[in-house]
């Protein structure tokens, strides 16, 4: 049971972000080692439905701010709206398509959840 209460919070806060925020895109960090997520999805599962990519992206989400070598400092979810999206300097054709941040710009651009996942996997770790 509380499992489902922290999942609901945890969605409305996404919610809340992603339409209370006024930009398109998130600032980049202003630290060094410092990451944000960004997702681009096309709607968000109404309360009661089931959507195994939008779980598993939430749970990769715990993933990172688990992880100690990666800084989550801030998560936003956008969902798609008639206009087109604009996110540093890019636009968002495809959803969903979920971005990492740092303080340079765009770490990481894809639509694949296997990528943000092999992402975490690989924080620092030297190749």
């Amino acid at each position: 049971m509380k499992k489902t209460y922290f999942w609901y919070v945890l969605v409305l806060l996404f919610i809340l972000t992603g339409c209370t925020s006024g930009q398109q895109s998130l600032p980049l960090p202003e630290r060094d080692g410092d990451f944000h997520f960004q997702a681009f999805v096309e709607e968000v599962p109404k309360e009661g439905e089931a959507d195994p990519e939008y779980e598993r992206m939430y749970d990769l989400v715990a993933k990172m701010q688990a992880n100690e070598a990666i800084d989550l400092t801030q998560v936003d979810v956008q969902v798609k709206k008639e206009a087109p999206i604009q996110a540093h300097g890019e636009e968002i054709v495809r959803f969903p398509t979920y971005l990492v941040l740092d303080r340079e710009g765009i770490v990481l651009k894809t639509t694949k959840l296997d990528e943000i996942e092999e992402f975490i996997d690989h924080a620092g770790t030297k190749d």
